[in-house]
């Protein structure tokens, strides 16, 4: 169970931001920081901006829910995800050099998103570091 700290007074507030190839493609979403740099990212596509919406709040109604994965990925680096049950709903964008940045990357995720507002545009882009 992930226990994450209300986010601070004076700290900005994240914002989740959609995206997606096309107008008519499946839409993804990530959470950004208040200074805009992203803290990580829903694993699953959506067929539209709705039901994407619809987990990335029901994510936030449950974050103390989730479980917390960390893992090595590589012999020098680390990579966190939060599970509900068997499966992936967010993961870390990038891998981390050290586990304690990596503890520290996932716990401001997790207190970020529950406080996050959603953005109602969708951001298009075909850049290939979005695309799994």
């Amino acid at each position: 169970m992930l226990r994450a700290n209300r986010v601070t007074a004076g700290v900005p507030a994240g914002h989740v931001q959609l995206f997606a190839e096309t107008d008519r493609g499946a839409v993804r979403w990530r959470l950004l920081s208040g200074n805009n740099r992203e803290l990580g990212r829903g694993r699953e596509t959506f067929a539209d901006a709705e039901a994407c919406r619809l987990v990335i709040k029901e994510l936030q109604a449950e974050t103390e829910e989730v479980i917390p994965s960390i893992r090595r990925v590589g012999s020098h680096l680390w990579s966190w995800q939060l599970m509900r049950g068997d499966e992936v709903v967010a993961e870390a964008s990038h891998a981390y050099d050290r586990r304690i940045r990596c503890e520290q990357a996932m716990m401001q995720f997790a207190a970020q998103l529950r406080e996050a507002v959603v953005r109602p545009d969708i951001m298009l882009t075909n850049a290939r570091r979005w695309q799994r």
